[in-house]
């Protein structure tokens, strides 16, 4: 098994990891405004900022990437950041072969609000461009590499489950921070209806959803939309970490004697 990586500040050292890829012949781990960058070895080869086209207008020290995913046209990332004005917006971008960067999509939220549901996004590739659009909505916009919205792909037969107290009790001090600043803050009403989502390479889309049980809300389960809108669990085990790649998904967990890997197949899925 190959590792690479550890935690720090030095070249090829992450203090914190939002997303991982592979693009080309090169590993894109994604930190805090940091691309690092490995062969498939793990060997380091370097370490630089993010590259922000010229319609980014986001204050530069808040800008951080919450995913990253390598296309046939670049490396899309998905930038959340703070405005001067106070609002929050989430910008999808990507950086092609020779540097170039391309703002793709965008989503921005009112002046001196924080809407929790709005900035809580996903993007997946797919096989006309990518989905990109609010956890907690019902549809995803599908957009093509050029930027144009082509289609929304809609999700209502996903289950909604409420907002526990427990997970509002954990945001109150941040709530309160914000509010200190002048800063309102909308909290939705339910659990995201899903926590990620992707494509098989014949289109089937796959979404990750909370696993009903699940009292921590930290477990995912793969979900597909079967005959009338009927929900199908895929047979991969439960887990907090689900890495999909094309037909392969993998699955992790923590047990007593160390980390549990699964690994599994959605060849000739049955949604009946």
């Amino acid at each position: 098994m190959l590792s690479f990586g550890r935690e720090g500040a030095g070249p090829g050292e992450f203090r914190r990891t939002n997303a991982i890829a592979a693009h080309g012949d090169s590993i894109v781990v994604v930190g805090d405004g940091i691309l690092h960058l490995f062969s498939p070895h793990g060997e380091h080869i370097l370490d630089r900022r993010f590259r922000f086209g010229p319609t980014l207008d986001c204050i530069a020290a808040t800008v951080r990437a919450s995913d990253a995913l390598s296309t046939p046209t670049g490396l899309l990332l998905l930038l959340e950041c703070h405005r001067p004005d106070g609002g929050t917006s989430i910008h999808v971008t990507v950086e092609t072969a020779d540097g170039t960067v391309r703002s793709l999509a965008r989503r921005d939220g009112e002046a001196g609000t924080i809407d929790w549901g709005g900035i809580e996004t996903v993007i997946a590739r797919h096989p006309r461009g990518f989905l990109f659009g609010s956890a907690w909505e019902d549809c995803l916009d599908l957009i093509d590499m050029s930027g144009q919205r082509l289609d929304a792909i809609c999700h209502d037969w996903l289950e909604r489950r409420d907002l526990p107290p427990e997970a509002a009790s954990e945001l109150e001090d941040a709530i309160a921070d914000a509010r200190r600043m002048g800063i309102r803050v909308q909290l939705p009403a339910s659990m995201p209806a899903l926590v990620g989502v992707s494509a098989m390479p014949g289109g089937q889309l796959v979404y990750q959803v909370l696993a009903p049980g699940d009292a921590d809300m930290e477990t995912l389960q793969l979900v597909i939309q079967g005959e009338a809108g009927r929900t199908v669990v895929l047979p991969v085990p439960p887990a907090p970490v689900l890495f999909q790649d094309g037909t392969s998904v993998m699955a992790a967990w923590a047990e007593l004697d160390g980390t549990r890997i699964d690994i599994r197949s959605l060849d000739n899925l049955d949604a009946n």
